[in-house]
């Protein structure tokens, strides 16, 4: 079996580096152009659909048989763009510019002509000057958008309304990708979802104010940029949304995507129930997707060497418990992740441009019950700490064999789940299965303005190897910002679990703030109902199970800051640290101490490559 778990990490990490070197996707895209800033091109096809086309450094322009310049470029002139797809958007690598449209050189001539004579210098410079794909934001000229009339366009394939400001001369907000826009009403400036800081932010970004659809980001853009913060939410990724992240791309061909995380670090947690550990907590996910019968296959895998590279019986952690070791519960210390963390299917099915349904069947998977798990939330930041209520909230990411069906119209999303209800036991690499035991359902909606919530609530059968008995469990959760798309995301979560001994809470406030595009804090605080003959003996009295059980409150306080260095073009390197202080009962300070502390000092390197590769029949 081992030697089997082996082979398939070896062949992931090949399909990581098949992607990271595999051709990009291209597409001929002709028409007319709508609109032209230093940052991208709107084009109208012949069908009438207007795409967005970013430009970089490296695109080239040809008029004729000669070179030409951006600034040659003019509203209603014909284009043919030689596109490549870079994440989720077209980039340009040439532009031939054919001439004016017969429709629209009267009305666009005028327009063209002053733009060319007041911006053109500049709009070429910036097309010389700036970074590859990252050049810098060019107002729209306002003679151009005001003569222009209101259309609806579509961003990289997605529908966005007019901006605001195209019929009364002002220039227009920037666009972003896979969101629909509206005029701005106030608010943060949000930006895109699933990248890395610490890059330039690329021409573009919701309009303030603007509600996010759960949903509507998905992770597999070009890394980094502004102040947003990270989220790998593997439900935006398969699109298991209303509004879908990808709609009007054409996926004739497998697209893979590939992304992770590794992390090295120093764990100390004080008190007479601490200890050290040098250790790395680390993922990595390979997925790849295509169009089939008019909807779209995401087929991912999600595996974590935890199983090597944390210490045996799990990563020192004051408080924490869940699963086993050596027959025995784990206490004050966090169980490593299994090898295979994710292993699903997913068929999403489009009803509109805002109503959809999805099909998810899974040998590892996670069931429509909790949050996203903290490792993927916006809103814990670079923390690298399991919630000390991860068995309360959010513990069935990593769950065997899953059926998950769901649909979404527009702002909500009902799902349902059937899977099998024991927790994945302590060996480590291996898969487990199991029959379908165990129902869940869940409640998702975008309460606007950033603001997205859920509700859920399961049956798991016999979750726990050293504890018989079924669980109940019902989370409720509001975020602020979960597609990682603003400086600031927040979540808030209450979990429960009723058991045969008794019912118990958690409470859980995280949040995560990004300074500077370089520089972030995080912060977390948690209130936890133990066992407390648990946590005072680190074993299970089976002979007492069956009655109620005492529990005690035990409640963590951490702030961390991150600092992301700027060493690699492709992975994403830092350094950070974080302190933990610990509210302890009086009955437990005994084996814990008055007021023990935690430390984590680490290491981080990510990598984010996007949908890059057209691999016919991979």
């Amino acid at each position: 079996m081992r030697k089997s778990a082996i082979t398939v990490v070896l062949v992931s990490a090949f399909l990581s580096a098949a992607s990271s070197w595999a051709k990009e996707g291209s597409q001929r895209i002709a028409g007319t152009v709508e609109s032209r800033t230093g940052q991208q091109l709107k084009v109208r096809t012949p069908e009438g659909r207007v795409i967005s086309i970013g430009l970089s450094k490296g695109t080239e322009y040809r008029k004729g048989s000669g070179t030409a310049a951006l600034s040659d470029v003019k509203v209603g002139g014909r284009v043919v763009v030689e596109a490549q797809r870079t994440g989720s958007r077209w980039v340009a690598r040439s532009v031939r510019i054919e001439g004016p449209s017969p429709a629209a050189s009267t009305r666009a001539a005028p327009q063209s002509q002053s733009h060319a004579g007041m911006h053109g210098e500049h709009v070429a410079g910036a097309a010389t000057a700036a970074p590859a794909e990252h050049t810098p934001h060019e107002a729209a000229p306002a003679a151009a958008h005001a003569m222009e009339a209101p259309t609806p366009t579509e961003h990289a394939g997605h529908t966005e309304a007019t901006p605001a400001g195209a019929a009364t001369g002002q220039p227009a907000p920037a666009d972003h990708a896979g969101h629909a826009e509206t005029p701005p009403t106030g608010g943060e400036q949000p930006q895109h979802a699933g990248m890395a800081p610490g890059e330039p932010m690329p021409h573009g970004g919701m309009t303030p104010g603007q509600p996010m659809p759960h949903g509507a980001m998905a992770p597999g853009q070009p890394m980094g940029h502004g102040r947003n913060l990270f989220q790998s939410d593997m439900t935006m990724m398969a699109g298991m949304t209303p509004r879908d992240p990808m709609a009007g791309m054409a996926m004739p061909h497998w697209q893979l995507m590939t992304m992770g995380a590794v992390r090295l670090l120093y764990d100390h947690q004080g008190g007479p129930s601490g200890d050290d550990a040098f250790e790395s907590s680390n993922f990595g996910m390979v997925m790849t997707q295509r169009d089939v019968a008019g909807g779209r296959v995401t087929l991912m895998m999600m595996n974590s060497l935890e199983p090597a590279t944390i210490p045996d019986g799990g990563s020192p952690q004051l408080f924490q418990t869940g699963e086993t070791f050596h027959g025995n519960p784990i206490v004050d210390r966090q169980h490593a992740h299994d090898l295979f963390m994710n292993l699903s299917a997913t068929y999403r099915g489009s009803l509109g441009t805002e109503t959809a349904y999805w099909v998810q069947a899974a040998v590892r998977g996670e069931p429509a019950l909790g949050p996203t798990a903290f490792m993927h939330r916006a809103s814990a930041g670079e923390n690298p700490t399991a919630t000390l209520g991860h068995h309360w909230q959010d513990s069935t990411h990593i769950t065997n064999n899953v059926i998950t069906v769901g649909a979404g119209w527009r702002w909500l999303s009902l799902e349902g789940s059937a899977f099998h209800g024991a927790e994945p036991d302590e060996h480590r690499w291996d898969i487990e299965g199991g029959g379908l035991d165990s129902i869940s359902g869940r409640v998702r909606a975008d309460l606007g303005r950033g603001w997205s919530s859920q509700v859920s609530y399961g049956f798991l059968k016999h979750p726990e190897a050293l504890q018989p008995g079924d669980l109940r469990r019902t989370t409720a959760a509001l975020h602020y910002a979960a597609a990682g798309d603003r400086p600031l995301a927040v979540t808030l979560l209450w979990g429960r679990n009723r058991e045969e001994h008794g019912t118990t809470d958690s409470f859980l406030g995280e949040a995560a703030y990004q300074l500077t595009g370089l520089d972030q804090v995080y912060g977390r605080v948690e209130r936890v109902e133990k066992p407390r003959e648990l946590l005072l003996t680190k074993s299970l009295d089976m002979a007492s199970h069956g009655g109620a059980e005492a529990v005690v409150p035990v409640r963590a306080f951490t702030v961390g800051y991150f600092r992301d260095l700027k060493i690699f073009e492709t992975i994403r390197a830092g350094l950070g640290a974080d302190l933990t202080a610990y509210g302890v009962p009086s009955d437990l300070q005994e084996v814990y101490g008055q007021s023990p502390v935690s430390v984590h000092v680490f290491a981080r390197l990510r990598w984010n490559k996007g949908h890059g590769g057209t691999h016919g029949g991979h």
